[in-house]
């Protein structure tokens, strides 16, 4: 059986679950759930043929049965090379249309025989590396909205409503069981700093949380992630993976400013220059004093080498706490910023560092040879 969830778009807008097992003769059968944002959630099967990484099927026999809820349909999916993603689109006998997009998960944890259904199952992922806009954001809260509206069914007196919070425009806070009212806050903010949701019940058995916090530099400890505490193993597993999903598809802007190489490089060139400074100052000054320094000159070199390692312990992070606020390691974008200032700066930048180097190799070599 191989498990897919993911989320359609067009006529209707939601969360789907789709599962489904492939036989010898390269048919597809399975089942799908569908979250509808606006509409009535629905169930129903599929039915179709695979042929080399494309699915042609229909779908039919949905549930509930009532006005307004198709009775049959067609889905057309194209697999990724992975094997990891399926894009396509879909369509019914009631002309609604529109595009969808699936994950691939698995559940790697057997269910023991015997299990209570009271066992509490945990997941957490944590969110790195990424840019998220308005249209993101929205998207991925109104479907935990319909997953928590589906779980509080009937049981408001132990579940409460989930709580949207947003922090803001320097540093004011809310938090709301509405969530229109996030979104109001969310559009006319300016600046965002955090966004957050919480789904919790009196015994801690039905825990969803989500927080995006806004990372200004290396020495910020809050850790944007999603954590999901349920005794529905289909919850735990399919929510995680869904802003998986998401996250997968937001731009990583930033992540060049915190690889490892960028740090080796810069390491390496500041090792150069200090030793073409100390090389450079000590050789001048025993020049210029020959009889009171020209014995020492050894011991210069090394004391200024010494002095020079010490202020770039202090320099060095100094910097990179600079450059990590000005490229955060999480990004929530609400107005149209300038995308070109950090291309220049980058620019500019990569320029002084290999002019830099250029200069000091070539400095080594004119006093070495």
């Amino acid at each position: 059986m191989e498990n897919w969830t993911g989320i359609i778009s067009g006529t209707n807008r939601g969360l789907i679950f789709l599962n489904f097992d492939i036989t010898k003769e390269n048919k597809v059968v399975g089942n799908f759930k569908l979250c509808d944002i606006e509409d009535i959630s629905l169930s129903g099967k599929v039915e179709g043929n695979i042929k080399d990484d494309n699915i042609v099927a229909k779908v039919f026999d949905f549930t509930p049965e009532q006005d307004g809820v198709p009775t049959e349909g067609t889905v057309n999916l194209i697999i990724s090379v992975d094997k990891k993603e399926m894009k396509g689109t879909w369509e019914t006998n009631l002309d609604t249309k529109g595009d969808c997009i699936l994950y691939k998960f698995s559940i790697t944890e057997k269910q023991q025989t015997g299990e209570e259904p009271t066992t509490l199952e945990t997941k957490e992922i944590a969110i790195d590396f990424c840019s998220f806009d308005k249209k993101r954001i929205e998207e991925m809260f109104n479907i935990i909205t319909i997953v928590a509206k589906s779980i509080r069914k009937g049981r408001e007196r132990d579940i409460s409503p989930p709580i949207y919070s947003i922090n803001y425009d320097k540093e004011e806070r809310v938090r709301t069981y509405s969530l229109p009212d996030f979104f109001n806050k969310f559009n006319e903010a300016n600046k965002i700093w955090h966004v957050g949701f919480e789904l919790r019940d009196k015994n801690g058995m039905e825990d969803i949380l989500i927080n995006i916090s806004y990372k200004q530099d290396v020495s910020t400890f809050s850790r944007s992630s999603v954590l999901v505490k349920s005794t529905q193993k289909d919850i735990v597993t399919m929510i995680p993976e869904m802003v998986r999903g998401l996250v997968g598809k937001a731009r990583n802007r930033n992540s060049f400013w915190y690889h490892w190489s960028l740090e080796a490089v810069t390491q390496i060139f500041a090792v150069i220059t200090m030793f073409a400074i100390s090389f450079f100052v000590s050789k001048n000054l025993a020049s210029t004093f020959p009889s009171q320094l020209e014995a020492n000159r050894v011991y210069i070199f090394l004391a200024l080498l010494i002095i020079l390692f010490n202020l770039w312990t202090y320099f060095y992070r100094l910097i990179f706490n600079r450059i990590h606020k000005y490229f955060p390691m999480i990004e929530i974008i609400n107005k149209s910023k300038n995308r070109l200032s950090p291309r220049l700066f980058v620019g500019v930048i990569a320029s002084i560092l290999a002019g830099g180097i250029i200069y000091f190799l070539a400095l080594i070599w004119t006093l070495l040879f």
